[in-house]
């Protein structure tokens, strides 16, 4: 772990994500990884919301104490939101978007886990075919991404029974994307496939919060909300 570890700032894209889902995967290695973090060896924007998600979800209380002082709570108050809808929907009324820009914003925010007129790739639903001239529908969709997640698009974590030896089994997050003869296939955020016999699954966890983060439009100025929802309703 210590050896992956030191790797991590070196990653990058699909690499990184497998890497940060090993390290997921084991309590000690958690939290030597939200420990890098904490002191400032390892950017808090390298981890993944996924990989918080799983992280978050092994109940165990050093990890939750240091996911807090890294992030903060990982879902905002609706009340939040509900003024951040409001915020961006008057930001649209005001300002004109340029959906050349929006474009290339979208590859790089949303186009890691959405297609849009045939780009992107295919982790999340598929985005053409939607009410996006709706803004009553896509803000949300954007700004809440927890309010509705389509059963095929929510993240399960596997705990696995512990091998010989071992005082606890590993934790896998993915996509169950096929279930035939007793065995599992998981499909990481990274498209990595894993088979894994039922019988070696002792809790099987359903997420309720969406891989796709909360407060996704923060760090962008107004005038790139404008672009980004120009190429979205083209």
């Amino acid at each position: 772990a210590e050896a992956l570890l030191d790797q991590l700032p070196k990653l990058e894209g699909d690499l990184l994500q497998t890497a940060l889902s090993v390290m997921a995967g084991r309590t000690e290695w958690t939290v030597a990884l939200l420990t890098a973090v904490d002191q400032g060896a390892l950017a808090r924007e390298a981890i993944s919301f996924d990989v918080l998600i799983t992280m978050q979800q092994r109940g165990n209380e050093r990890i939750g104490s240091l996911i807090k002082s890294s992030w903060g709570n990982l879902r905002q108050p609706k009340a939040a939101i509900t003024t951040r809808i409001h915020e961006v929907q008057t930001t649209l009324k005001r300002l004109g978007g340029d959906a050349r820009k929006g474009k290339e914003l979208f590859a790089q925010v949303c186009g890691a886990c959405h297609v849009l007129h045939g780009e992107g790739r295919s982790i999340g639903p598929e985005l053409t075919g939607y009410d996006r001239g709706n803004l009553d529908f896509l803000l949300p969709a954007v700004l809440d991404p927890n309010l509705a997640i389509r059963e095929e698009f929510e993240l399960v974590t596997l705990a696995l029974r512990a091998a010989e030896g071992e005082l606890e089994g590993a934790l896998l997050t993915g996509f169950i994307s096929g279930m035939e003869a007793g065995v599992l296939t998981l499909t990481d955020l990274a498209g990595n496939l894993t088979r894994i016999a039922e019988t070696d699954v002792v809790k099987r966890e359903h997420s309720t919060v969406s891989i796709m983060p909360e407060g996704l439009l923060d760090t962008m100025t107004e005038q790139q909300v404008a672009d980004l929802f120009a190429y979205l309703q083209n």
